[in-house]
Parts: structure tokens; C-alpha cells; sequence
């Protein structure tokens, strides 16, 4: 299957959609999804963050910007133009989404062997790290996000890595293809951030063909030391209150649309929504120095299995039962 001929289903009645110039048009339903900035746009909700038109408008203003902006560009005006990020944490997750193709690389090491017509559903696809990632290793590879703010600035990185992917504006709780159509599903750092995990899991397990697998990782609940997003120590055990920063004359937490997990909760969503053969290990990450220790503790077979448990982050691999 190559990405031209993914089927499409609405999101909201499951029904065929047909294409017409600008947008999609449900047969069964009235409902019309509006192509935007060459970009698919099947939300029937937007994110936590900002409403429809407002982040409609602000995916418009980074569209313009990408014309004389190079990604790394493109990147720094995004968050120039974003009200809730200190500029710290701006930096931070600058150089977290440039770092992301070598961290979903590690990540699809985990799926082994890949065989012909292997395709790949990149969830909360963000800056585009893992469709560079799996482009390298599957025949298709599709990325949906529920902000298309971040679809047009991962846009921008994939013309410049020369990269062929299909990006989608989508819910994870409601993705708009036909069932099976993917062999395997990447959801990286994403689950966390879903506002209805187990409506995202079922529909996503909907999305894997019979025995295919999906990857997540999360940060985890359990660990005291720094969050590896935030940088805030022990940030489950501490009142919002406490996380919260100034920025923008307005006062803020972090984690306010963050929902704090532990291996075991995230097994036991896989498993209520039909997933099998669960296994978790420490996340694993890219680097020299401490990072390079960390790397040897989490291969430990001791102290492996501790620090998924407690330790700052974990992924785990799952299949489908089917």
C-alpha cells in the first residue's frame, strides 16, 4: 500500500468520504472536512489549547512564515508567537524536536524485521522526527496530529529531508481510515497528552492490520528526579500550584493537559482495549556521557525491570490479538 491509496472513513459516522477539490465530503453524514494548506483537516474537536479558528489561524500564520523560514526558522517563530512557553522551555523543546528522528530510530529497533508493504501510522506526529525515522524503513508511512499548527511546520521538515510522508489532521480517538490498513503504529511521547487514552487505544488497535504491533512511550509517574520534559523534580507528587510559571502575564502549569502514568496504568488501557504481549523497558536515549550510564543500567537485567518502573521514562511494544 503506498500512501495515495489509504481509504478514508469519516471520523464522526464511519462512513465514505469523497474528495473533492477543497475538502473531504462524508456519503453517509453532512459533514465536510476542509483541506488546508494542502493538508487533510478530519478533527471533529481541536486540542486543549487552542480553539478551532484560533489554531485554524495560527497554523495560516506559520503556513506564510514557512515560505522564507527554514525549519530551525520555522520552529523558533512558532514558539515566538506562542504565549504559554517560557522561553527556557522554549529551548528545551526546540532541541527536543530536532533531536526526534534519532529517538524514534532506537524507538523502531524495537519492531524488529520489517516485511513488504509494512505501513506505519505515526500518532501525534509533531516536528516529524518518526516519519523521517520510518521513511528510512517502511514502504508507507502516514502521521496524524490533532494540532495542524504542527503538521505545516513538520511539513517544512520533511521537504527539507526530502522525506514522502501523508500528513493528517486527526484525533487519535477518532482517526479517519479504513480499519487494518497499518502494520504498525508509533506513538511516541504522545499518550500522555490524550484527553480519552482508552478511546485512542481502541480505535488505534482498530487501525493495525491481524498481528500487528504498536510502540509508545511516556514519561513516568513514578520517577522524582526531573521531568524529562518540564525539568520539574518529582512533578506527579507536587499540586499544580507549585508547577506553575509566569509567562505572558498569565500563570501557567505545564503539565495542566499531561496526564501522569506509570508502566502498569498504560498496560492495563493496552489490554482493555484488546492489545497482547505488553512489554516495557526504560525508554531508551541517545547520547554520551550520563546518558551513555543510563544506557548501561537499563540493559541491566537487574536493574533493567527497576528503573521501567521508576525510572524517568518508559516505552513498551504491543500486538494485536486478532
Amino acid at each position: 500500500m503506498s500512501s495515495p491509496d489509504l481509504a478514508f472513513r469519516c471520523p464522526a459516522c464511519r462512513g465514505e468520504v469523497q474528495r473533492r477539490e477543497q475538502a473531504f465530503v462524508c456519503a453517509a453524514c453532512p459533514r465536510e472536512f476542509p483541506i488546508l494548506f494542502g493538508i487533510p483537516d478530519f478533527r471533529l474537536r481541536s486540542d486543549r489549547y487552542l480553539g478551532l479558528d484560533e489554531e485554524r489561524a495560527k497554523a495560516r500564520l506559520l503556513d506564510e512564515a514557512a515560505a522564507t523560514r527554514t525549519f530551525e526558522q520555522l520552529l523558533a517563530y512558532y514558539y515566538a508567537i506562542t504565549d504559554d512557553v517560557t522561553p527556557e522551555r522554549a529551548r528545551r523543546f526546540a532541541d527536543y524536536a530536532a533531536r526526534g528522528a534519532d529517538r524514534a530510530a532506537l524507538a523502531l529497533d524495537r519492531f524488529g524485521e520489517f516485511g513488504p508493504g509494512a505501513a506505519m501510522l505515526d500518532v501525534g506526529c509533531g516536528a516529524g522526527g518518526g516519519l523521517i525515522a520510518a521513511s528510512r524503513r517502511f514502504d508507507c508511512v502516514v502521521g496524524i496530529d490533532i494540532a495542524l499548527r504542527w503538521l505545516v511546520i513538520c511539513r517544512k521538515r520533511l521537504k527539507e529531508a526530502g522525506v514522502k510522508a501523508t500528513l493528517v489532521c486527526a484525533d487519535a480517538a477518532s482517526p479517519p481510515f479504513a480499519p487494518s490498513q497499518f502494520s504498525h503504529v508509533l506513538a511516541m511521547d504522545v499518550i500522555e497528552h490524550l484527553e480519552d487514552i482508552d478511546a485512542a487505544l481502541d480505535a488505534l488497535h482498530g487501525q493495525l492490520r491481524a498481528g500487528g504491533a504498536m510502540w509508545i512511550s511516556a514519561n513516568n509517574r513514578r520517577w522524582i528526579g526531573p521531568h524529562p520534559a518540564i525539568g520539574i523534580w518529582a512533578a506527579a507528587y507536587r499540586p499544580a500550584w507549585s508547577r506553575s510559571e509566569r509567562e505572558g502575564g498569565q500563570v501557567y502549569d505545564p503539565l495542566r493537559f499531561t496526564a501522569m502514568l506509570s508502566p502498569a496504568m498504560v498496560r492495563r488501557a493496552c489490554e482493555r482495549a484488546g492489545f497482547g504481549g505488553f512489554c516495557a523497558w526504560p525508554r531508551r536515549i541517545e547520547g554520551g556521557g550520563a546518558r551513555a550510564i543510563y544506557a548501561k543500567i537499563a540493559d541491566n537485567r537487574t536493574m533493567g525491570p527497576l528503573l521501567t518502573a521508576i525510572g524517568p521514562a518508559f516505552e513498551a511494544v504491543m500486538q494485536t490479538k486478532r
